[in-house]
């Protein structure tokens, strides 16, 4: 597997201390008293009043690397760093619940300031200073099958405890191996021999509740990007096929390069076309509100202020959700959408709340657009695409499209639910490169190749999602603001 050619910058940058195992190798105990400070517990608030917990590993005085699905919740979050003088417990005596009580006054407030979704990876920032501070060195070269290896962190609740196994495998995207890791290992490191991280734990196999003795680190070559984001070598967009899995292949790793891959033309057409279609739509519900004081001429001119998304918007927002969040973006996706990332007036939270309950009423897929050619992607999903992809894609041919700088390139592969899909993929070449097209023009379809499946998304298809999507937000916008002042004033008639 081809690494980035920078990863060992990278890796010299982030790391804040000499790196233990060059001076060779130490006793096992010496190694654990110098690595568990570099680990922290992080603890977050869970809806229900409980604890979730699990483990991370701190890059310097203010940041903190672990896994996305242990840094994100609707409470707050909060680490506490090692501290050998303070009492720990195991679950027969009361074990992480209490550990938190009784030294809550040490806890340090976290924020989520970049993500990887995709490899379920997150930076953490602490909110107050912590002083000086042990920092684990990363290796820059992977661990190898059968090397002896450790895991750092907190497993069941039993805080700042290891255990150790060997390498399985050492597979695309993840090393494998059978050092017990429990629930609170998730976030911590994975050590080698001297010391040094190999990966970051993330996932146990296990059979219904029982594990069974594999588990799973991501890599530092999939890490280190989150770390210090640097450009991406791996796009090749010479021919048709380079470019299709080179796109694929960043989606999988989380590479924001991947929207260079596309030509969104096709998409910012259908965006345009879909408010036109929206404001006639929403015409008729205008004219009922506003009964004899309807002015066609002026609804449309308000109307017209739904803003319009730019391509440069639109690569922005397909970055983010390819990226990650930044320090200026760790809210929801949806508020960054709509702009209202402080909805302090009653019509952007009636307008926020709306977009949210359309977005949750959303089916699990539309039959009427993804079976023409069999792929099941939920509307409202953001991993299904991803699921689809670890199942196998297998690109079978290609085919002319129109003009030299048309080409129809066809996949197929298979659904969670077993079943089978083939579709197309409309490539075009712009100065010279290769980008999908994921929406063809009416034109390029009708010239579609009688053999080719159809694409997995048409322009009539997706234009009228988009603009059943502009007019339920709208209508259930103006519906919340009709209700608002009945609730308010008890003497203002029902709408």
């Amino acid at each position: 597997m081809n690494r980035p050619l920078c990863l060992a910058t990278v890796l010299a940058t982030i790391s804040c201390s000499p790196k233990s195992g060059s001076t060779g190798p130490q006793p096992f105990s010496s190694i654990l008293a110098q690595t568990f400070p570099g680990v922290v517990l992080l603890v977050r608030e869970l809806p229900s009043g409980k604890l979730g917990y699990g483990s991370g590993v701190l890059l310097d005085d203010n940041r903190v690397l672990t896994n996305l699905h242990v840094a994100t919740g609707e409470g707050g979050s909060f680490v506490f760093i090692h501290d050998s003088e303070r009492e720990s417990y195991t679950t027969l005596d009361g074990g992480i619940l209490r550990y938190v009580r009784e030294y809550g006054d040490h806890a340090v407030p976290v924020r989520l300031i970049r993500a990887d979704p995709i490899n379920d990876l997150a930076l953490v920032q602490l909110q107050a200073p912590i002083g000086d501070v042990t920092v684990l060195p990363f290796r820059d070269t992977p661990p190898t099958p059968g090397e002896t290896v450790t895991a750092l962190g907190h497993p069941q609740g039993n805080v700042w405890s290891f255990s150790r196994g060997v390498v399985s495998a050492v597979h695309r995207g993840a090393i494998q191996h059978d050092a017990a890791i429990n629930p609170g290992n998730s976030g911590g490191p994975l050590l080698d021999e001297n010391g040094e991280i190999v990966g970051i734990n993330t996932f146990r196999l296990q059979a219904g509740a029982a594990p069974i003795g594999i588990g799973y680190a991501r890599p530092m070559e999939l890490v280190a990007p989150l770390i210090e984001p640097t450009p991406w070598t791996g796009l090749d967009l010479s021919t048709p096929e380079a470019s299709m899995r080179s796109q694929m292949r960043a989606i999988e790793l989380g590479r924001p390069e991947a929207v260079d891959t596309m030509s969104l033309q096709g998409l910012m057409t259908v965006l345009e076309d879909a408010k036109v279609d929206a404001i006639n739509m929403l015409i008729p519900d205008m004219k009922k509100i506003l009964g004899e004081r309807f002015n066609e001429e002026k609804v449309r001119a308000l109307l017209n202020q739904i803003p319009d998304t730019t391509e440069a918007e639109l690569r922005a927002m397909l970055t983010r959700g390819l990226g990650g969040v930044d320090p200026n973006d760790s809210e929801t996706s949806l508020r960054k959408i709509l702009d209202l990332d402080e909805p302090t007036d009653a019509s952007n939270q009636m307008a926020l709340a709306a977009a949210e309950d359309w977005f949750a009423s959303l089916p699990a897929y539309d039959p009427a657009v993804y079976e023409a050619c069999g792929l099941k992607i939920g509307l409202a999903s953001s991993t299904d695409h991803l699921e689809i992809m670890k199942l196998g894609v297998r690109l079978e041919y290609t085919a002319a499209g129109r003009t030299e700088d048309e080409a129809w390139v066809v996949g197929s592969g298979f659904n969670m639910d077993g079943s089978q899909w083939r579709c197309s993929t409309l490539m075009v070449r712009q100065d010279g490169e290769w980008r999908s097209m994921d929406i063809p023009s009416e034109e390029a379809l009708a010239a579609r190749p009688s053999e080719v499946p159809p694409p997995m998304l048409n322009r009539a298809d997706a234009r009228t999602m988009a603009s059943q999507g502009i007019v339920d937000i709208v209508r259930a916008t103006l519906y919340e603001s009709r209700q608002a002042p009945a609730a308010n004033d008890p003497e203002s008639p029902a709408p």
